[in-house]
């Protein structure tokens, strides 16, 4: 089953999508947010596109943290994709992602990159490759 996974950010969200088999996640693209609505469009833009069957939006589940703007932010979404998709729009934790796209660039000899955050759609990457590995280790 193809999936895309969103990786919402205070300033950008980042895309990845899992090739058809469902085994392996690869990097999409990153935009600029713009209104909820516009955000929501070019998602399912990339959704169409893609042809996938659902959607994965990362949401930080880091313990002790409060509500904060990007939570806010990330619940909205979660609420207008649910009402405006025809596929299943799933929450997903996507805590530390970001920290294992950094490793993902060091392992691939690219340290020069983790002076900056890393690309915000190999963050969305990582948490879908994780979801991807973690259903494959799972009996069926």
């Amino acid at each position: 089953m193809k999936s895309l996974a969103v990786d919402p950010g205070l300033k950008k969200i980042g895309l990845a999508v899992s090739d058809s088999t469902g085994t392996v996640a690869r990097a999409l693209t990153v935009f600029e947010r713009g209104s909820l609505q516009q955000d929501c469009v070019r998602i399912l833009e990339a959704v169409h596109r893609e042809k996938a069957e659902q959607i994965f939006v990362g949401n930080s589940h880091e313990a002790g943290t409060r509500m904060n703007e990007q939570a806010r932010f990330t619940h909205r979404l979660l609420a207008a994709l649910r009402a405006a998709a025809s596929i299943p729009v799933i929450q997903y934790d996507e805590s530390f992602s970001t920290q294992r796209a950094q490793e993902v660039l060091a392992e691939r000899g690219q340290g020069r990159k983790l002076r900056r955050a890393p690309d915000d759609a190999l963050a969305a990457a990582a948490f879908l490759q994780e979801y991807l590995d973690d259903r494959a280790d799972k009996p069926a």
